[in-house]
């Protein structure tokens, strides 16, 4: 997975948030050096199967740079960004950090997800957990009668 992910860096842009406008040839390229330096045993991987581990890793590597662009610069564009990183990329980056579609589906996101309640999913397990725990210890103080 290391090698896959140095791969993924260096042939993906990981700027371009959609993964159709990459590149029609670059998962081809990727799928051929990844074959040309490993061997996978049980049979062949499938493209498909290579390209949602590609686009995992771009979606993962992007979610590192958004935290570095909100807990480090403090969302401020004049701070610089990881050194790693083009700045032209960066810049790009940002831009899409902060674009008004974005900035919209974290607001319907963060309403929907507070809106989401599972009670039985709350403290040690849960109330089922609680319940489960009760009528155990109701039957073990019963035997002790």
């Amino acid at each position: 997975m290391e090698e896959l992910r140095a791969n993924v860096l260096r042939c993906f842009d990981v700027s371009e948030p959609i993964w159709n406008e990459q590149g029609p040839t670059v998962l081809a390229t990727m799928w051929r050096m990844m074959q040309a330096d490993w061997e996978y045993t049980g049979g062949e991987m499938s493209m498909k199967k290579f390209g949602s581990h590609c686009r995992a890793l771009l979606k993962r590597e992007r979610h590192k740079l958004h935290t570095h662009w909100r807990k480090v610069c403090l969302c401020d564009r004049s701070k610089p960004g990881p050194v790693h990183l083009d700045p032209k990329k960066w810049a790009r980056l940002v831009d899409h950090f902060t674009s008004p579609t974005l900035l919209e589906k974290s607001v319907v996101m963060t309403r929907r997800r507070a809106e989401v309640v599972h009670k039985e999913h709350f403290g040690r397990g849960g109330v089922a957990a609680a319940a489960r725990r009760m009528v155990s210890c109701s039957i073990e103080f019963q035997s002790m009668l």
